[in-house]
């Protein structure tokens, strides 16, 4: 880890035991503190992002139209209308056109032709990695 990212949590354990725990201070004292690692993962791997902004702002699609799924019929039908979402959401992740990948995706389940043992083919990312193949 970072020698500030070190020096920030000792500073938080010298104010630990003089913040009382129950306050907005103390509890975040100690949520940091119960989250060292996690907290630093992106100081170990570039890759990692700082923020989950952008997981932020996909569930806010979900979010928004929260209301209008009240009413999707049955248990099933949520199950059914949440894996759309997923796959919509990972396209759009992605940056794949989620409306080719369903023209695309949707046939082949529906065909018997199309063997099972193949279905990982079908997945958002390695569909992409398909398709930017063929061009």
């Amino acid at each position: 880890m970072s020698s500030v990212y070190a020096e920030l949590f000792e500073l938080l354990a010298r104010w630990a035991p003089h913040v009382p725990p129950k306050t907005p201070l103390g509890k975040a004292i100690a949520y940091a503190q119960n989250r060292y690692v996690p907290l630093g993962r992106f100081l170990e791997d570039g890759r990692v992002p700082v923020d989950n902004g952008e997981a932020e702002r996909l569930i806010r699609m979900i979010a928004l139209g929260r209301k209008n799924w009240l009413f999707l019929g049955s248990v099933e039908a949520g199950h059914r209308a949440a894996n759309v979402y997923s796959l919509v959401l990972s396209c759009y992740r992605l940056g794949v056109d989620p409306w080719a990948t369903l023209r695309d995706v949707l046939p082949k389940l529906g065909d018997t032709r199309f063997p099972a043992s193949r279905l990982d083919e079908l997945l958002p990312e390695t569909w992409a990695q398909q398709q930017a193949q063929q061009r």
